[in-house]
């Protein structure tokens, strides 16, 4: 159930809610932040292991694809929703969408559907001075 996090503090403002625009029927991907491990993975406190923090860049998940044998992969943004990753929580790679004009619903339907490409992405890296987002 998408958006269904109400008024919980726990998840507010820790998540992209796409809410009806999310369409959940034959989709393995999820919008609902209880699959989403916030707390695990997207803590709020800076000294927290977190994605943020493992990549020096203040991240939110939009999406997940739970998978339990291979690990769970996100579709993350930036704080202001202009960039876009891939990360998978069991080889802790990440990897961004070269092209900096997409729209969070086209890279949303790009991953649910797998249309993208490999070429569409570049592998990202920690960086103490948190520049990650311009490589490649």
């Amino acid at each position: 159930m998408a958006g269904s996090s109400g008024a919980d503090p726990r998840y507010r403002d820790r998540y992209i809610d796409l809410g009806s625009n999310f369409p959940q029927e034959s989709s393995y991907w999820s919008n609902n932040p209880k699959d989403m491990q916030l707390e695990m993975y997207f803590g709020i406190e800076k000294d927290a292991t977190s994605v943020s923090n493992d990549f020096n860049m203040d991240l939110k998940p939009i999406i997940v694809k739970p998978d339990v044998s291979q690990g769970s992969t996100y579709l993350l943004t930036n704080t202001t929703g202009s960039l876009f990753f891939l990360w998978n929580e069991a080889d802790g790679q990440m990897w961004r969408f070269k092209d900096e004009g997409l729209r969070m619903d086209n890279v949303v339907y790009k991953v649910r559907t797998s249309t993208y490409r490999q070429s569409e992405l570049v592998r990202q890296f920690y960086d103490p001075q948190g520049r990650n987002p311009k490589r490649g």
